[in-house]
């Protein structure tokens, strides 16, 4: 029997197979890791489905994945097997190759685990948006405690696999000299790789596709779904270009104009005229871009907390917008998006992306240079990081204030300049613009509710919350509130206007694959002169808050954007990007499409799981031709470069 065995399984094979055991057991292990961390989310039901999602969804996933993994060692040993000479230095060549490909696959299997808690996703292309500056990614997740024992298990398992694989090749390669006739070589050879053929394929019907991203999504529990997945496999596969694409350009274009009541007259599709009955008024502008500002976080929209009650009350007595909807799940979109009217593109940063950064846009900036305003934005880290400044130079900012700026002695913060010594900081700058007798628009980027969460010792500041995420939350709150009186005792106060909303919203609310709570983020307008109180409950997005502060300001303009004036005009749909995903919501139906097409519709009001979208066809499809049609739109203008003057 062992003499049988032993012809049967030649010595690559059995190293092979050893190999391919202990790389689905290193994937089941970070499968189950999640799982522990991520156990508070299980509910009675979905537990029915955890074997399913580890031996079926899972196991199949991880075989997949582990058949392309070991494709070229298979490879390079078996044609020394045909030789009939398994020669040491392509042994060792063998080993190498299976090492370096194991250790990347932890390396993405830890580093998935904690993106996986920010975003609600498998890791996948968007981890890229950090590496624009490497060192300070480095010193930021070096400076995170949270990510230190991934850090910590690196190395470790990297050793334990090499020190693993030599013992396996030791003892699998004993004898060099292969003894088996050719034909049997052969024969061997071509029965193993039809075994590996149907590995990658994860799939034995010829006629039928290979393994998906969507054969994962199967039941009606986000992270029973996710948890089939296999964070390699995902991250791979959403590295191809997408391409938002449903329809002809020309349908698109039509159905934009629909939507935004346009009737052609510029070159660009979208662009149309703005005027205004009565005289303009020339007020100051502070725009504050809150990170990470989730509606969940504001007791609000969540009375059981009671982070924000500063905001909560700037809100309850000012002009506040309760269904908007950030763009996407990056600062840089939040920015973008708020800026320059245009939505956040899948997988694209405007600011740096070859398509996008070189382009002038028409938005906000511009038009306020144009009308005499003088524009400076306040960025708490530096000004580099996402090509900001870059970026601001050609599209109206031409004074960026970043943690250069500031004493060392203000930076806590790996991010930056923490949130009350940027407000402090910039009074003198906004005084002095005041004096110039010329109005000015300013935007600050806020940073303590970014982790890691770190508050500056010896202020007049008391936390009442037991973790540091929601003692960030208060203490921005502490920090906007300590602004808005400093303000008010200046003289420019009185005519300015105040504008608040988040740069995004966070992953507080894990009820779908695509977190409402990483979108819905309100808009708060106060105008000091004008005690004017209005909660507004119909549906908007960020790119809604350029058109609607010219609004107020009525300055005629010509609005080269997907976006419209909220006081003025309503959109039937919400809808945002997060990476490898999109959203479109009306006031009780949310859609959300994968990057492969996958479509899931679901009644959120009341947090129901149960897809929905074969009974509301009409719906769907409504609310997809809308997504798709204003996404369309949006490549359209970059790739016809219509973003700047439609004249």
């Amino acid at each position: 029997m062992k003499k049988f065995f032993k012809t049967l399984l030649p010595a690559h094979l059995v190293f092979i197979i050893l190999c391919f055991i202990s790389i689905l057991l290193i994937f089941s292990i970070f499968r189950l890791v999640l799982l522990l961390i991520q156990v508070k989310l299980l509910t009675g039901d979905s537990t029915n489905y955890l074997g399913y999602a580890f031996f079926n969804r899972g196991l199949l996933f991880d075989t997949v994945t582990t058949s392309y993994l070991i494709t070229l060692p298979f490879l390079i040993l078996s044609i020394n097997y045909l030789i009939g000479n398994y020669n040491r230095t392509v042994v060792r060549v063998s080993v190498l190759i299976t090492g370096i490909l194991s250790s990347f696959s932890v390396l993405v299997c830890l580093a998935d685990i904690p993106y996986y808690l920010y975003y609600n996703s498998r890791l996948n292309k968007g981890i890229f948006s950090w590496t624009d500056d490497l060192f300070l990614m480095f010193k930021v997740t070096l400076g995170d405690y949270h990510y230190w024992p991934y850090l910590i298990a690196l190395p470790i398992i990297i050793y334990l696999i090499f020190r693993v694989l030599n013992i396996f090749s030791k003892r699998s390669f004993r004898e060099t000299l292969i003894k088996q006739p050719w034909y049997k070589r052969v024969i061997v050879f071509i029965l193993s790789l039809g075994f590996l053929f149907f590995g990658v394929r994860g799939e034995y019907h010829l006629s039928w596709k290979p393994l998906l991203i969507e054969h994962a999504f199967k039941t009606p529990f986000p992270l029973i779904n996710q948890l089939g997945l296999n964070p390699l496999f995902n991250f791979l596969h959403s590295m191809d270009d997408f391409e938002v694409k449903m329809m002809d350009d020309k349908v698109a274009i039509a159905n934009v104009q629909k939507y935004l009541n346009v009737k052609q007259e510029f070159a660009s599709p979208i662009a149309r005229k703005i005027s205004f009955e009565g005289e303009s008024r020339r007020a100051n502008i502070v725009l504050i871009l809150i990170e990470s500002l989730s509606a969940d976080k504001m007791g609000r929209y969540n009375p059981e907390v009671k982070l924000t009650p500063y905001l909560d009350s700037l809100a309850a007595s000012s002009i506040c917008f309760d269904n908007i909807y950030t763009a996407g799940v990056h600062t840089y979109n939040g920015v973008f998006s708020t800026l320059y009217g245009l939505p956040a593109l899948m997988q694209n940063k405007p600011t740096t992306s070859s398509s996008t950064a070189s382009l002038h846009y028409y938005g906000l900036p511009n038009i306020l240079e144009k009308e005499g305003y003088q524009n400076i934005f306040f960025c708490p880290n530096a000004k580099e990081f996402d090509n900001l400044e870059g970026f601001f130079r050609g599209n109206g900012i031409k004074k960026v204030i970043d943690e250069k700026n500031f004493p060392d002695t203000t930076i806590v913060n790996d991010w930056g300049v923490s949130d009350h010594f940027l407000f402090d900081m910039s009074m003198y700058r906004l005084d002095s613009m005041a004096g110039n007798e010329k109005p000015f628009f300013a935007t600050f980027l806020t940073i303590a509710t970014h982790s890691p969460y770190i508050i500056p010792d010896h202020i007049a500041f008391n936390p009442k919350s037991d973790n540091a995420t929601d003692r960030s939350y208060e203490y921005t709150d502490w920090a906007i509130s300590r602004f808005m009186k400093a303000a008010a005792q200046k003289s420019w106060y009185s005519n300015t206007i105040f504008v608040f909303i988040g740069d995004h919203g966070q992953n507080f609310d894990k009820t779908y694959e695509m977190p409402i709570s990483y979108h819905h983020s309100p808009l708060i307008i106060y105008r000091p002169w004008e005690n004017q109180v209005k909660s507004e409950k119909k549906l908007g997005l960020q790119i809604d808050v350029f058109p609607t502060i010219l609004g107020f300001l009525q300055i005629p303009y010509v609005n080269n954007t997907l976006g419209i004036d909220l006081m003025r005009e309503s959109r039937p749909f919400s809808f945002f990007s997060a990476d490898n995903r999109l959203g479109c919501l009306n006031q009780t139906y949310y859609l959300i499409i994968n990057k492969n097409k996958r479509e899931q519709l679901f009644s959120y009001r009341n947090k129901e799981i149960t897809d929905v979208r074969l009974s509301h066809k009409a719906l769907t499809d409504s609310m997809k031709t809308y997504t798709f049609s204003n996404l369309q739109l949006m490549q359209y203008l970059i790739k016809k470069k219509l973003t700047s003057l439609p004249f």
